[in-house]
Formats: structure tokens, C-alpha cells, sequence
């Protein structure tokens, strides 16, 4: 999970960029590195979850629209 880009990539970076800046291209790499594989991991290892976040989204989201209909129509006073 926490790789870098090919020694030829490295080799071009130590050459053109300065002792402070290489050191943090270099961990901006490892840390994208990481962080790219454990999303990857995630979605990849709970993609059964995705089904019922949908159906709980579409539920809440029909609730509050439900909810706010049922509200401006007692603010026009068409419901008691």
C-alpha cells in the first residue's frame, strides 16, 4: 500500500528538485499511494453495502419531502 512510482521517476525528481522539496514529493506520493489503495480496498471489499445506502437515501429523501409537503399545506391551511 505504499508504493512510489517507478526508480526512473524517483531518479528524475532527486536530479531536478531540491533536498526539501523531494522529500515532500516523495511523501505526497506514498501518502496518495495509500490512500488511492484504501479506498480501492473499501469499495472493493463492502460493495454489498452500496445497495442499502441507496434505499435508505431514497427513504429519507422521500420523507422529508413528504414531510415539507405536509408542512406548506398546513401553512395554507388546505390540512387541519
Amino acid at each position: 500500500m505504499t508504493t512510489i512510482p517507478c526508480f526512473a521517476a524517483v531518479a528524475t525528481a532527486r536530479g531536478e528538485l531540491g533536498k526539501k522539496k523531494f522529500k515532500t514529493t516523495l511523501l505526497f506520493w506514498i501518502c496518495t499511494s495509500y490512500i488511492a489503495s484504501s479506498i480501492a480496498y473499501l469499495v472493493l471489499s463492502r460493495w454489498w453495502f452500496a445497495p442499502i445506502f441507496v434505499a435508505l437515501g431514497v427513504c429519507v429523501g422521500f420523507g422529508i419531502y413528504f414531510i415539507n409537503k405536509n408542512r406548506d399545506l398546513k401553512e395554507a391551511g388546505v390540512i387541519n
